[in-house]
């Protein structure tokens, strides 16, 4: 279920929105800060798109997630740069 990506620091309005977009059956892809099993948390890109059989039923979803940490960590170095 799409739960295992929440962790204490995500942000409420992703969650819905990415769970509106499940109901309706559409793909998304969003960032979030999602954990690791151990706890610690990362930032990922999650996409989710459902699989549609030849009948035109839901079967399933396939999710990837990224970890898009060190990307971050760069944008927010190029912003601190950018004040300077």
């Amino acid at each position: 279920t799409p739960s295992i990506l929440k962790s204490p620091r995500t942000r409420l309005e992703d969650l819905t929105h990415s769970m509106e977009a499940l109901h309706r059956r559409e793909p998304i892809t969003f960032e979030n800060i999602t954990s690791r099993k151990d706890g610690s948390e990362f930032w990922g890109e999650i996409s989710i798109f459902p699989v549609i059989d030849v009948t035109g039923n839901q079967t399933h979803w396939v999710a990837i997630l990224r970890d898009i940490t060190e990307r971050h960590v760069i944008e927010d170095r190029l912003r601190q740069s950018q004040r300077m």
